[in-house]
Protein backbone atom coordinates (compact mmCIF):
# COMPACT_ATOMS: atom_id res chain seq x y z
CA UNK A 1 0.00 0.00 0.00
CA UNK A 2 2.96 2.35 0.52
CA UNK A 3 3.44 2.78 -3.23
CA UNK A 4 -0.27 3.52 -3.74
CA UNK A 5 -0.31 6.09 -0.93
CA UNK A 6 2.79 7.87 -2.29
CA UNK A 7 1.21 7.85 -5.76
CA UNK A 8 -2.01 9.45 -4.48
CA UNK A 9 -0.08 12.05 -2.51
CA UNK A 10 1.86 12.99 -5.65
CA UNK A 11 -1.32 13.10 -7.74
CA UNK A 12 -3.08 15.29 -5.16
CA UNK A 13 -0.33 17.91 -5.38
CA UNK A 14 -0.77 18.56 -9.12
CA UNK A 15 -1.50 22.09 -10.24
CA UNK A 16 -5.13 22.84 -11.06
CA UNK A 17 -4.72 23.90 -14.68
CA UNK A 18 -8.17 25.23 -15.59
CA UNK A 19 -11.90 25.03 -14.93
CA UNK A 20 -12.37 21.87 -17.01
CA UNK A 21 -9.63 20.09 -15.02
CA UNK A 22 -11.29 20.99 -11.72
CA UNK A 23 -14.79 19.99 -12.85
CA UNK A 24 -13.67 16.66 -14.30
CA UNK A 25 -11.92 15.65 -11.05
CA UNK A 26 -14.90 16.67 -8.92
CA UNK A 27 -17.17 14.72 -11.29
CA UNK A 28 -15.19 11.65 -10.27
CA UNK A 29 -15.04 12.48 -6.55
CA UNK A 30 -18.81 12.97 -6.20
CA UNK A 31 -19.31 9.47 -7.67
CA UNK A 32 -16.66 7.75 -5.56
CA UNK A 33 -16.39 9.68 -2.29
CA UNK A 34 -19.55 11.82 -2.32
CA UNK A 35 -23.15 11.71 -1.22
CA UNK A 36 -25.99 14.06 -2.12
CA UNK A 37 -28.71 14.65 0.49
CA UNK A 38 -31.98 16.53 -0.06
CA UNK A 39 -32.82 18.27 3.20
CA UNK A 40 -35.13 21.21 3.93
CA UNK A 41 -35.78 21.65 0.19
CA UNK A 42 -32.07 22.03 -0.53
CA UNK A 43 -29.21 19.79 -1.65
CA UNK A 44 -26.38 19.16 0.79
CA UNK A 45 -23.20 17.64 -0.65
CA UNK A 46 -20.79 15.66 1.48
CA UNK A 47 -17.37 14.21 0.60
CA UNK A 48 -15.71 11.62 2.84
CA UNK A 49 -12.33 9.86 2.74
CA UNK A 50 -9.63 8.44 5.01
CA UNK A 51 -6.90 10.12 2.92
CA UNK A 52 -5.93 13.59 4.12
CA UNK A 53 -4.34 14.59 0.80
CA UNK A 54 -7.54 13.76 -1.11
CA UNK A 55 -9.78 15.86 1.14
CA UNK A 56 -7.34 18.77 0.75
CA UNK A 57 -7.52 18.29 -3.03
CA UNK A 58 -11.34 18.50 -2.96
CA UNK A 59 -11.09 21.62 -0.79
CA UNK A 60 -8.75 23.28 -3.32
CA UNK A 61 -10.94 22.33 -6.27
CA UNK A 62 -14.03 23.93 -4.70
CA UNK A 63 -12.00 26.99 -3.79
CA UNK A 64 -10.71 27.25 -7.37
CA UNK A 65 -14.14 26.82 -8.99
CA UNK A 66 -16.53 28.61 -6.65
CA UNK A 67 -14.32 30.62 -4.24
CA UNK A 68 -15.91 28.52 -1.53
CA UNK A 69 -14.14 27.50 1.70
CA UNK A 70 -15.64 24.22 2.76
CA UNK A 71 -15.23 23.08 6.33
CA UNK A 72 -13.00 20.05 6.84
CA UNK A 73 -14.14 17.86 9.72
CA UNK A 74 -12.15 15.00 11.24
CA UNK A 75 -13.51 11.99 13.11
CA UNK A 76 -12.23 8.55 14.11
CA UNK A 77 -13.20 5.17 12.70
CA UNK A 78 -14.14 2.85 15.53
CA UNK A 79 -11.84 0.00 14.62
CA UNK A 80 -8.47 -1.31 15.73
CA UNK A 81 -6.55 0.88 13.27
CA UNK A 82 -8.27 4.04 14.52
CA UNK A 83 -7.98 5.78 11.15
CA UNK A 84 -9.16 9.34 10.73
CA UNK A 85 -12.15 10.09 8.49
CA UNK A 86 -12.04 13.46 6.74
CA UNK A 87 -15.25 15.16 5.60
CA UNK A 88 -16.23 18.26 3.68
CA UNK A 89 -19.86 19.37 3.71
CA UNK A 90 -21.17 21.88 1.15
CA UNK A 91 -24.23 23.46 2.74
CA UNK A 92 -24.51 26.58 0.57
CA UNK A 93 -27.54 25.94 -1.67
CA UNK A 94 -26.36 28.16 -4.51
CA UNK A 95 -22.87 26.57 -4.59
CA UNK A 96 -24.38 23.08 -4.37
CA UNK A 97 -26.66 23.71 -7.36
CA UNK A 98 -23.85 25.23 -9.42
CA UNK A 99 -21.65 22.24 -8.70
CA UNK A 100 -24.35 19.64 -9.42
CA UNK A 101 -25.07 21.29 -12.76
CA UNK A 102 -21.33 21.37 -13.62
CA UNK A 103 -21.03 17.71 -12.57
CA UNK A 104 -23.70 16.59 -15.11
CA UNK A 105 -26.66 16.28 -12.74
CA UNK A 106 -30.05 17.55 -13.88
CA UNK A 107 -33.61 17.95 -12.51
CA UNK A 108 -32.22 20.10 -9.70
CA UNK A 109 -35.67 21.43 -8.84
CA UNK A 110 -37.00 17.99 -8.00
CA UNK A 111 -36.25 15.49 -5.26
CA UNK A 112 -34.84 12.93 -7.69
CA UNK A 113 -31.65 13.98 -9.46
CA UNK A 114 -30.80 12.63 -12.89
CA UNK A 115 -27.17 11.65 -13.57
CA UNK A 116 -26.33 12.68 -17.14
CA UNK A 117 -22.62 11.80 -17.03
CA UNK A 118 -23.25 8.59 -18.94
CA UNK A 119 -25.00 10.31 -21.85
CA UNK A 120 -23.14 10.20 -25.17
CA UNK A 121 -22.16 13.86 -25.02
CA UNK A 122 -18.72 14.58 -26.45
CA UNK A 123 -16.07 15.15 -23.79
CA UNK A 124 -12.51 16.28 -24.45
CA UNK A 125 -9.48 14.08 -23.82
CA UNK A 126 -8.40 16.59 -21.17
CA UNK A 127 -11.70 16.06 -19.33
CA UNK A 128 -11.41 12.28 -19.61
CA UNK A 129 -7.78 12.23 -18.42
CA UNK A 130 -8.53 14.33 -15.34
CA UNK A 131 -11.71 12.36 -14.66
CA UNK A 132 -9.53 9.23 -14.52
CA UNK A 133 -7.19 11.06 -12.12
CA UNK A 134 -10.14 11.75 -9.83
CA UNK A 135 -11.45 8.18 -10.14
CA UNK A 136 -8.04 6.82 -9.17
CA UNK A 137 -7.73 9.19 -6.19
CA UNK A 138 -11.22 8.32 -5.02
CA UNK A 139 -11.38 4.59 -5.73
CA UNK A 140 -8.08 3.35 -7.14
CA UNK A 141 -4.97 1.52 -5.95
CA UNK A 142 -1.74 0.11 -7.34
CA UNK A 143 0.01 -2.85 -5.73
CA UNK A 144 3.67 -2.37 -4.81
CA UNK A 145 5.48 -3.32 -8.04
CA UNK A 146 8.11 -5.38 -6.19
CA UNK A 147 5.29 -7.82 -5.29
CA UNK A 148 3.03 -7.87 -8.35
CA UNK A 149 1.57 -5.71 -11.10
CA UNK A 150 -2.04 -4.76 -10.33
CA UNK A 151 -4.00 -1.55 -10.87
CA UNK A 152 -7.65 -1.50 -9.82
CA UNK A 153 -10.65 0.77 -9.25
CA UNK A 154 -13.35 -0.29 -6.77
CA UNK A 155 -16.60 1.28 -7.98
CA UNK A 156 -20.17 1.26 -6.70
CA UNK A 157 -22.03 0.84 -10.01
CA UNK A 158 -21.73 -1.21 -13.17
CA UNK A 159 -22.46 1.92 -15.21
CA UNK A 160 -19.45 3.73 -13.75
CA UNK A 161 -17.24 0.65 -14.21
CA UNK A 162 -18.16 0.49 -17.92
CA UNK A 163 -17.42 4.21 -18.30
CA UNK A 164 -13.97 3.84 -16.70
CA UNK A 165 -13.15 0.91 -19.01
CA UNK A 166 -14.30 2.99 -21.99
CA UNK A 167 -12.21 6.00 -20.94
CA UNK A 168 -9.09 3.89 -20.32
CA UNK A 169 -9.49 2.30 -23.76
CA UNK A 170 -9.36 5.77 -25.37
CA UNK A 171 -5.74 5.99 -24.19
CA UNK A 172 -4.89 2.43 -25.26
CA UNK A 173 -5.22 0.92 -21.76
CA UNK A 174 -7.21 -2.31 -21.86
CA UNK A 175 -8.95 -3.14 -18.57
CA UNK A 176 -11.22 -5.93 -17.35
CA UNK A 177 -13.92 -5.97 -14.68
CA UNK A 178 -15.60 -8.27 -12.20
CA UNK A 179 -18.35 -8.00 -9.63
CA UNK A 180 -17.53 -8.70 -6.00
CA UNK A 181 -19.94 -8.33 -3.08
CA UNK A 182 -22.04 -5.72 -4.85
CA UNK A 183 -19.01 -3.69 -5.98
CA UNK A 184 -17.51 -3.51 -9.47
CA UNK A 185 -13.76 -3.95 -9.78
CA UNK A 186 -12.02 -2.59 -12.88
CA UNK A 187 -8.45 -3.89 -13.07
CA UNK A 188 -5.27 -3.95 -15.16
CA UNK A 189 -2.49 -6.51 -14.61
CA UNK A 190 -0.16 -5.75 -17.53
CA UNK A 191 2.91 -3.86 -16.29
CA UNK A 192 3.29 -1.90 -19.55
CA UNK A 193 -0.33 -0.71 -19.40
CA UNK A 194 0.07 0.30 -15.73
CA UNK A 195 3.14 2.34 -16.76
CA UNK A 196 1.02 3.95 -19.48
CA UNK A 197 -1.61 4.88 -16.88
CA UNK A 198 0.96 6.44 -14.54
CA UNK A 199 2.35 8.39 -17.47
CA UNK A 200 -1.17 9.49 -18.48
CA UNK A 201 -2.02 10.95 -15.06
CA UNK A 202 1.36 12.69 -14.88
CA UNK A 203 2.86 11.12 -11.75
CA UNK A 204 6.51 11.36 -12.84
CA UNK A 205 8.12 10.30 -9.55
CA UNK A 206 5.85 7.28 -9.10
CA UNK A 207 6.32 6.27 -12.73
CA UNK A 208 10.10 6.41 -12.31
CA UNK A 209 9.91 4.33 -9.13
CA UNK A 210 7.59 1.82 -10.81
CA UNK A 211 9.89 1.42 -13.83
CA UNK A 212 13.00 1.18 -11.64
CA UNK A 213 11.45 -1.52 -9.43
CA UNK A 214 10.17 -3.35 -12.50
CA UNK A 215 13.64 -3.31 -14.10
CA UNK A 216 15.37 -4.60 -10.94
CA UNK A 217 12.72 -7.30 -10.57
CA UNK A 218 13.16 -8.44 -14.19
CA UNK A 219 16.97 -8.55 -13.82
CA UNK A 220 16.62 -10.71 -10.69
CA UNK A 221 14.12 -13.01 -12.39
CA UNK A 222 16.32 -13.38 -15.48
CA UNK A 223 19.36 -14.09 -13.28
CA UNK A 224 17.43 -16.73 -11.33
CA UNK A 225 16.16 -18.35 -14.53
CA UNK A 226 19.70 -18.43 -15.97
CA UNK A 227 21.11 -19.86 -12.73
CA UNK A 228 18.38 -22.51 -12.58
CA UNK A 229 19.00 -23.42 -16.22
CA UNK A 230 22.76 -23.69 -15.69
CA UNK A 231 22.24 -25.76 -12.54
CA UNK A 232 19.86 -28.10 -14.37
CA UNK A 233 22.33 -28.51 -17.22
CA UNK A 234 25.18 -29.20 -14.77
CA UNK A 235 23.05 -31.77 -12.91
CA UNK A 236 22.23 -33.47 -16.20
CA UNK A 237 25.92 -33.51 -17.20
CA UNK A 238 27.01 -34.94 -13.85
CA UNK A 239 24.29 -37.62 -13.83
CA UNK A 240 25.35 -38.70 -17.32
CA UNK A 241 29.00 -38.55 -16.28
CA UNK A 242 28.43 -40.78 -13.23
CA UNK A 243 26.72 -43.38 -15.43
CA UNK A 244 29.68 -43.26 -17.83
CA UNK A 245 32.22 -43.57 -15.00
CA UNK A 246 30.33 -46.54 -13.59
CA UNK A 247 30.47 -48.23 -17.00
CA UNK A 248 34.21 -47.46 -17.35
CA UNK A 249 34.99 -49.02 -13.97
CA UNK A 250 33.12 -52.19 -14.99
CA UNK A 251 35.20 -52.42 -18.18
CA UNK A 252 38.49 -51.90 -16.32
CA UNK A 253 37.57 -54.54 -13.76
CA UNK A 254 36.52 -57.07 -16.37
CA UNK A 255 39.01 -56.52 -19.21
CA UNK A 256 41.80 -54.36 -17.80
CA UNK A 257 43.09 -51.25 -19.56
CA UNK A 258 45.42 -53.18 -21.89
CA UNK A 259 42.55 -55.05 -23.51
CA UNK A 260 40.43 -51.97 -24.31
CA UNK A 261 40.55 -50.24 -27.71
CA UNK A 262 42.91 -47.21 -27.61
CA UNK A 263 40.24 -44.74 -28.81
CA UNK A 264 37.85 -45.91 -26.12
CA UNK A 265 40.65 -45.98 -23.52
CA UNK A 266 41.62 -42.36 -24.25
CA UNK A 267 38.02 -41.27 -23.68
CA UNK A 268 37.72 -43.39 -20.52
CA UNK A 269 40.85 -41.86 -19.00
CA UNK A 270 39.74 -38.33 -19.92
CA UNK A 271 36.30 -38.86 -18.38
CA UNK A 272 37.72 -40.24 -15.12
CA UNK A 273 39.94 -37.17 -14.75
CA UNK A 274 37.17 -34.70 -15.71
CA UNK A 275 33.77 -35.90 -14.42
CA UNK A 276 32.12 -32.45 -14.85
CA UNK A 277 33.19 -31.89 -18.46
CA UNK A 278 30.47 -31.78 -21.11
CA UNK A 279 30.61 -33.89 -24.28
CA UNK A 280 31.70 -30.84 -26.22
CA UNK A 281 34.60 -30.14 -23.85
CA UNK A 282 35.76 -33.77 -24.11
CA UNK A 283 35.43 -33.63 -27.91
CA UNK A 284 37.56 -30.46 -28.09
CA UNK A 285 40.39 -32.10 -26.11
CA UNK A 286 40.30 -35.29 -28.18
CA UNK A 287 39.98 -33.25 -31.38
CA UNK A 288 36.95 -35.20 -32.59
CA UNK A 289 33.28 -34.29 -33.04
CA UNK A 290 30.76 -34.23 -30.22
CA UNK A 291 28.79 -36.99 -31.99
CA UNK A 292 32.02 -39.02 -32.13
CA UNK A 293 32.39 -38.79 -28.35
CA UNK A 294 28.74 -39.69 -27.89
CA UNK A 295 29.16 -42.72 -30.18
CA UNK A 296 32.17 -43.99 -28.18
CA UNK A 297 30.33 -43.61 -24.87
CA UNK A 298 27.39 -45.58 -26.26
CA UNK A 299 29.79 -48.36 -27.14
CA UNK A 300 31.36 -48.26 -23.66
CA UNK A 301 27.96 -48.49 -21.97
CA UNK A 302 26.81 -51.27 -24.28
CA UNK A 303 29.93 -53.28 -23.38
CA UNK A 304 29.35 -52.65 -19.67
CA UNK A 305 25.72 -53.75 -19.93
CA UNK A 306 26.80 -57.09 -21.36
CA UNK A 307 28.99 -57.82 -18.34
Amino acid sequence: MAFSIDLKNELSRREIEDRETAISELCAFIRTNGTIVFSNFAFIIRFETTNNSIIRRIFKLFKFLYSYDGKIMVSKISNLRKNNVYKIVIEDEEISKKFLKDAFFSDLDSLFLKDDLYEDSVKSKNFIKNFLCGIFLGAGSVTNPDKSYHLEFTLNSEELAKLVIKYLKIFGIKAKSLEKKGLYIVYVKDSELISDFLSLIGTVNSLFKFEETKMIKEIKNNTNRLTNCETANLDKTLNTSFAQIDAINKLYKRYGKKNIDKNLLDLCELRLKNPSYSLKELADILKISKSGVNHRFKKIIEMANKI
